[in-house]
């Protein structure tokens, strides 16, 4: 994973269940409260980290940095379409 070497110290792809009330809650259409989205099974690579915005300033951070991060050689295969 990305997130220990990035210092992502509030990131994961499944929370633990302490943190899983740290969510923000999800509405339907008609603005009526539905369960959490899961995309672990089917489209994790699409949506499947759970994060804080200072952790993902850490990631973006990362990104905009010179060659001299420790993952700046992996950087162009998670940016590909």
């Amino acid at each position: 994973m990305v997130f220990k070497p990035l210092g992502m110290t509030d990131s994961a792809v499944q929370l633990p269940e302490v943190q899983s009330n740290h969510l923000l809650p999800v509405f339907n259409a008609k603005r009526k409260p539905v369960p959490q989205w899961d995309f672990r099974d089917t489209m994790a690579g699409a949506g499947a980290v759970c994060s804080t915005v200072s952790d993902m300033l850490h990631y973006m951070d990362a990104h905009l940095s010179d060659a001299d991060h420790s993952l700046y050689a992996a950087f162009p295969s998670t940016i590909r379409t």
